[in-house]
């Protein structure tokens, strides 16, 4: 599994994940759909949350299992030209900023 660190704190950002189809992912996933995630979650967020206190906690050998990528391997927050990020959120800004953004995203690549 591949989830995306904010900082040094296990501040996991379940936004990104790439998980293999295997049992294991199957499981971690049910878990964390589960009330007793849900209820020991780290707070305020369920789906952080409750994937910070499998890490926090080891649930399942979380930390053996994954690979934990820095803000800004896979990922940004702002598009800025030639970007070699995979994955860039438009979560932030107006619609139109954002309609700005994905057009120039677009043609500068494809």
């Amino acid at each position: 599994m591949l989830v995306v660190r904010y900082n040094e704190d296990v501040s996991l950002n379940s936004g990104i994940i790439i998980m293999k189809n295997s049992k294991y992912s199957r499981e971690l996933i049910k878990y964390w759909a589960s009330t007793d995630c849900y209820e020991n979650r780290i707070k305020p967020w369920q789906d952080q949350g409750c994937i910070r206190y499998c890490y926090v906690n080891n649930i399942n050998k979380m930390r053996n299992n994954s690979v934990i990528l820095n803000l800004g391997v896979l990922q940004k927050f702002k598009y800025k030209p030639k970007d070699t990020s995979l994955i860039v959120h438009f979560a932030n800004g107006t619609t139109e900023s954002r309609i700005q953004d994905m057009t120039k995203l677009k043609n500068e690549w494809l």
